[in-house]
């Protein structure tokens, strides 16, 4: 939907790395190592764990969500991107169906923007010509462009 081509566009303009978080292993620390250093853009985070257990009909494997949450609240911001009704699929190989991934899409709204949870999250609304919430979201984050 975006998200991996928004979080290069983004490192490409701050200069900031990229952490891509992908499904944990069973040796995966869900408490410490979703935390990230300074200058970091995370494709993906703890919210996805949270939602893609649901889909999977498992418990989330984050026992202490406070902990992230208090450790994110004043230092992150959360971009959620949505394409609402204009959703689409490609030609990557998905592990999910494409009615997992809708429900997942539902999910994310869920925690996102119906029971917010409490993290700065910026909407991002994707359009196939249009920089202006590219550029909204620069000023969001308050990137001067020199």
């Amino acid at each position: 939907q975006g998200k991996s081509t928004l979080c290069a566009a983004l490192s490409q303009k701050l200069g900031w790395s990229i952490q891509h978080f992908g499904k944990p292993g069973n040796d995966f620390d869900f408490k410490d190592d979703y935390l990230l250093r300074p200058g970091t853009i995370s494709d993906r985070n703890f919210i996805s764990e949270m939602v893609y257990s649901k889909v999977n009909g498992e418990p989330s494997r984050i026992e202490d969500l406070q902990y992230l949450i208090s450790k994110f609240k004043d230092d992150v911001l959360i971009v959620y991107v949505d394409r609402f009704d204009r959703f689409e699929f490609d030609d990557r190989p998905e592990q999910y169906t494409e009615a997992q991934i809708i429900e997942a899409r539902e999910h994310y709204r869920d925690i996102l923007l119906r029971e917010y949870i409490g993290i700065n999250t910026f909407l991002f609304k994707p359009s196939a010509n249009d920089n202006r919430i590219f550029d909204a979201l620069l000023k969001f984050i308050g990137y001067e462009n020199s």
